[in-house]
């Protein structure tokens, strides 16, 4: 459909093919989320992932090169649909413009005819949009790294307080306490040494203690 002025706009026939030309970009982001996790799921399965600063980088590097293949294939796409509604005359300066427009870069020295210019605002939508999911897949894949990271030191003193779930009695600093009637070890004096007892030992230490106190009498302790 050719407009019959140059100030008219072709509307239909172009959000037709965009709306098919975005099925295919969406097509070929999804193919790149996929190969993303399943890259990710393969550095985790090797053990590769959170080990080091450097092979985190490189597992981020390499999704941010799946993500910048994706959107070049992406621009290719829309190359082709320029070239093939007869706009360009090869396909490096129907490349080149693709870009410009998935960028949003917006240089305005090449112009579409009016019958395919609204191609132009759409690519740019959907680059946008394609970016923001790459983005957010980036993101994703940076915090899972940093949760193993952080998962890990706490990880490394599992042995040392583990000791009590083996069978082995945990060791706790002894806390002394007045010589005191029973009677006088209100609920309020009772919180106090509990807190003392839980700031000067172990996390396995404390509930122990507690059990070990209640079976004692107040009275033994001096």
């Amino acid at each position: 459909m050719t407009p019959s002025s140059p100030q008219e706009v072709a509307v239909l026939i172009p959000l037709v093919l965009a709306l098919l030309t975005t099925l295919i970009t969406i097509g070929v982001h999804a193919v790149a989320l996929g190969a993303t996790v399943q890259f990710v799921r393969r550095e985790y399965q090797f053990r590769h992932a959170g080990v080091g600063f450097w092979t985190d980088v490189a597992i981020v590097a390499g999704v941010i090169l799946l993500a910048l293949i994706a959107h070049m294939v992406e621009i290719t796409i829309w190359a082709v649909l320029f070239y093939a509604c007869g706009e360009f005359t090869g396909l490096a300066p129907a490349f080149y413009h693709s870009a410009v427009n998935y960028t949003s870069l917006g240089y305005g020295d090449v112009v579409m005819s009016a019958s395919w210019k609204l191609f132009g605002p759409l690519e740019a939508a959907v680059g946008l949009l394609m970016f923001g999911v790459s983005t957010a897949m980036i993101f994703a894949v940076m915090q899972r790294l940093f949760r193993t990271r952080l998962g890990a030191r706490p990880a490394a003193h599992t042995h040392h307080w583990g000791k009590a779930q083996l069978g082995v009695a945990p060791t706790f600093r002894p806390v002394r306490v007045s010589a005191v009637e029973p009677d006088y070890h209100t609920g309020l004096e009772r919180g106090r040494i509990a807190s003392r007892i839980k700031s000067q030992s172990s996390p396995t230490a404390y509930p122990r203690a507690l059990r070990y106190f209640s079976q004692k009498s107040w009275s033994s302790f001096g």
